[in-house]
């Protein structure tokens, strides 16, 4: 009861200040400080960027795996996990926290 008494005042507390964006309601998803709602869009070309080089890591494994492995399965094995770890030591030096 306590939880929901605090929500509710923290919800008119908000609700008084010109930076809130109302999203209906008053509920866990009522109302976002405007600083919340510019911190997510800035964390998506983040997730973007990560997802691009996602698409990179696969690119290179398949252009490697069809280009000098096609029939080596135990090479291609070796390499490809060679190439995963070179892209995870990459990401967490350079691209983890920018």
């Amino acid at each position: 009861m306590a939880a929901v008494a605090a929500q509710s005042a923290r919800t008119e507390a908000l609700k008084a200040t010109p930076e809130v964006a109302s999203i209906g309601g008053d509920g866990l998803l009522g109302t976002l400080l405007i600083y919340d709602i510019v911190k997510l869009v800035a964390e998506m070309p983040r997730n973007i960027y990560v997802g691009l080089y996602i698409l990179l890591l696969i690119a290179v494994v398949v252009s490697v795996d069809l280009l000098f492995f096609r029939n080596r399965v135990w090479e291609r094995l070796a390499v490809n996990i060679g190439i995963v770890l070179v892209f995870v030591a990459f990401f967490f030096r350079f691209l983890k926290n920018p």
